[in-house]
């Protein structure tokens, strides 16, 4: 394991991983461009040297939009080393949309590349005329802006008055309604979730990291991007999120560490199960009892998959694969599960933006399926007002928690409260392992008073490989109290049609979609108590609007 050693900056502790491994390789493009760990520091102390030539001051913002690339990297640690606090924009943001954070945000500089700079051009020197631009890309196209490529060669700096508790990165929160809230994070918060990330999860120097969600979200920021830097390992930047080349991008690459979301495994999974029925009959049978005898090993405290099925992670492209860590959403233990028998180390976390944002995750010798583990070290976890099962709101503190919102003294009390971060879900905690069992806002309660998650109907629903994807919403029964349990589904229509021909041309509100779909729901009803049945279904034409972090964007369907 990597020894750490803590400065009071995020940029100054990288600067301190590079200097002691200068060759070794940090990031590899999506394109196939190389940056060593001594040429990325450079490029970052340079590009502070010319932030601060510009006029920018300690404690200024920066607001960074841009693609994952190691412009996006070298921006956001050279906005820190300058002293200056990050603004990441999401890229899945409308123009409109970008243009109030940036109102919020107020930022005095802007580093943008050439995707989405011409959408925004009008608004920048309309609206905003005294930002500074930043262009990733220099086409030539606009000679009145700064490129990054002409601060390279800039006197370096490393702002020496960082202090641990200064904001380094404001992070606007998921969705788009009312005035966005930004969430403060400072060195310290994100340093001591990194800390607590190393002391349970064994990184070093040779672990190479595909990096896949947007940098701008603090799941693939911390753990991604940070957490991979200060080991000292190397990030690929994935060509996308689509699975066949997220399969190709592991062979390649030669990936040692896999962190994603639910929807990127569930698909894998899919893939690998649609490989197998493609397979002659004896590999079928071949696979089905190496299951079963990694399956019974795995009840005994054993591992034999690790073994069983070497060749076929290695045929799937995944043979330097040692570890899958999955967060930002629910995930069927199923999956984590399947994994698990294959050999893999699979290990479920928990976070929320407003803690840097692991919360608690799994340990390769320490880990539950179905929980998302033990807190973090340096991370207290307590359960705030249990009921008889033992669940109730989740409540952390630690120094990865954010001091509050920025300019939002009202909402930063309501939510920190006696030092305590309520974070808004419910779970319970079972020998020290929390279990998530939903948020409370999409809780749902029954004309007889009982309280029904919807994150445990939809895992039963997609427990079916017919099924996509699942939304459970409740909605008010005809004058009565209480709600109905209600589901909006997204058929797998690739995998109906393989185990159903004539389905071959089906349309996802054809009858005979309908009626599989039925099927399912009625088993999922089968096994759940009378009032946690879905009471009405309906099935969508498409895939659910979602979060850059594939959350489904629920307030869209009630």
């Amino acid at each position: 394991m990597t020894r750490l050693e803590f400065s009071k900056s995020v940029p100054a502790t990288f600067l301190a991983v590079a200097q002691r491994q200068p060759e070794h390789v940090a990031i590899v493009a999506s394109e196939g461009g190389e940056l060593s760990y001594g040429l990325l520091a450079r490029r970052v102390e340079a590009v502070a040297g010319g932030l601060k030539g510009l006029g920018i001051k300690q404690r200024d913002r920066i607001a960074i939009l841009s693609e994952n690339r190691p412009e996006w990297a070298i921006s956001y640690l050279a906005i820190q080393a300058a002293g200056a606090t990050v603004l990441p924009l999401d890229v899945l943001l409308k123009p409109e949309e970008h243009q109030t954070l940036l109102s919020v945000g107020k930022p005095s500089a802007f580093f943008i590349s050439k995707r989405f700079y011409p959408s925004l051009r009008e608004t920048l020197s309309s609206t905003f005329p005294d930002i500074r631009i930043i262009l990733l890309d220099d086409d030539n196209s606009d000679d009145e802006q700064v490129f990054i490529e002409s601060l390279y060669d800039s006197e370096p700096y490393l702002c020496e008055t960082i202090d641990p508790g200064q904001p380094a990165s404001l992070i606007f929160t998921s969705g788009t309604t009312g005035t966005p809230k930004a969430v403060i994070l400072t060195h310290r918060n994100l340093q001591a979730n990194i800390k607590g990330i190393f002391a349970g999860l064994n990184f070093h120097e040779q672990d190479r990291f595909l990096s896949l969600l947007p940098l701008s979200h603090v799941y693939e920021c911390t753990t991604g991007f940070l957490t991979p830097l200060i080991a000292g390992a190397t990030i690929i930047y994935a060509r996308s999120l689509a699975a066949n080349q997220v399969v190709e991008d592991l062979r390649n690459h030669r990936i040692t560490i896999l962190i994603g979301v639910p929807l990127l495994f569930e698909k894998m999974v899919r893939g690998m199960k649609r490989n197998l029925q493609r397979a002659p009959k004896s590999k079928q049978n071949l696979f089905n009892t190496f299951y079963s005898i990694s399956s019974l090993g795995r009840k005994l405290g054993a591992s034999p998959g690790k073994v069983l099925f070497k060749s076929l992670r290695a045929k799937a492209g995944m043979r330097t694969l040692r570890m899958m860590v999955s967060g930002g959403a629910p995930l069927d233990p199923a999956i984590a599960e399947f994994y698990a028998t294959l050999g893999f180390d699979f290990l479920q976390g928990y976070g929320m933006t407003e803690c840097s944002p692991v919360i608690s995750v799994n340990f390769p010798d320490k880990n539950r399926i179905g929980s998302v583990g033990p807190a973090l070290e340096g991370i207290e976890i307590r359960i705030d007002n249990p009921n008889a099962q033992g669940i109730g709101e989740i409540l952390v503190a630690g120094e990865s928690v954010t001091p509050g919102y920025l300019d939002d003294d009202e909402k930063t009390r309501s939510v920190i409260r006696d030092g305590w971060l309520c974070t808004g879900d419910l779970g319970r905690l079972d020998r020290g392992f929390l279990y998530i069992c939903g948020r409370a806002k999409n809780l749902i309660v029954s004309a007889g008073g009982k309280n029904i998650y919807p994150e445990e109907i939809e895992i039963g629903l997609l427990e079916n490989d017919f099924i996509a994807e699942a939304l459970i919403l409740g909605r008010p029964l005809a004058d009565k109290q209480g709600e109905k349990v209600c589901a909006l589904i997204y058929p797998d229509l690739e995998c109906i049609c393989e185990a159903h021909p004539e389905c071959e041309s089906a349309k996802p509100d054809s009858d005979s979609v309908r009626k599989l779909v039925a099927e399912v729901v009625s088993d999922v009803n089968q096994r759940m108590a009378d009032y946690k049945k879905i009471v009405d279904w309906e099935i969508v034409p498409e895939e659910f609007e979602k979060t850059s972090s594939k959350k489904i964007k629920r307030t869209l369907y009630k």
